[in-house]
């Protein structure tokens, strides 16, 4: 059997290493324009930022810059991002809120990710079902609230299976939601330490409105709704482009 040259083998070792590295970098790899980089957690075929967006700039850092935060709530179309309480203590622990302006000008995630959709939700909450992350695997209802939620910062509940009870038990996948709350239509901040609320890019078909997915400290699951309004905030996770 004719015998492969040495030096043939290590340049293929080589091209190999360098390839899979490559592939490696180019997925398990978040960064906004800013340099923010961020953490990121798999769920089967998903792959999601396992932190909230801090982004200052659009994508691209063009003209299309995201405002500062305010004082007072001006200028309402426009795309904003606020920090809680307008405090820059709160950016390193919860990131930026955005309104929905910000969700729907289509330049707000970095390369290669997106603003998640419902389904796309839905399909990160079934996943963790599925992989029995959730307190009770075999209910009806998708309790994996606890699985997805950080273990600190919640009020706590006695509600057995809820977000708040026996924290310590929180976050089995890494997903880390913190309760940062949302930022209302008057401008006023509420729901810190019992809500964690996360735009999609979905409107809802009947009213038009944007869907968000919360959860409070007293719940098992994440709900979707329509509560919130174009001029009003909360907070952002982004999902890997699937290529």
């Amino acid at each position: 059997m004719k015998k492969i040259p040495f030096l043939v083998i290590m340049i293929a070792f080589t091209c190999l290493y360098f390839s899979c590295k490559e592939e490696e970098q180019r997925v398990y790899n978040c960064m906004d324009y800013d340099g923010n980089s961020y953490k990121i957690v798999t769920f089967g075929d998903q792959l999601w930022m396992a932190e909230n967006l801090k982004a200052i700039h659009a994508t691209d850092g063009g003209k299309n810059y995201l405002t500062t935060e305010l004082v007072h709530w001006v200028n309402k179309d426009v795309e904003r991002r606020f920090l809680l309480e307008n405090d820059t203590v709160y950016r390193s622990i919860y990131g930026y809120m955005y309104n929905f302006r910000a969700i729907e000008s289509g330049t707000l995630a970095p390369r290669r990710w997106h603003i998640p959709s419902k389904a796309e939700w839905e399909t990160l909450f079934a996943y963790v079902k599925a992989k029995h992350f959730a307190y009770e695997p075999a209910a009806t209802s998708d309790w994996v609230g606890k699985a997805l939620s950080s273990k600190t910062i919640w009020n706590t509940s006695i509600m057995t299976g809820s977000v708040g009870y026996e924290l310590s038990t929180n976050n089995s996948t890494g997903f880390n939601a913190l309760p940062g709350g949302i930022r209302t239509s008057n401008g006023e901040f509420t729901g810190e330490k019992y809500l964690a609320c996360f735009w999609t890019s979905t409107l809802d078909s009947t009213t038009n409105r944007p869907l968000v997915v919360y959860i409070g400290n007293n719940d098992i699951e994440f709900r979707v709704d329509t509560f919130m309004t174009n001029d009003e905030a909360c907070y952002v996770r982004c999902v890997r482009n699937i290529e």
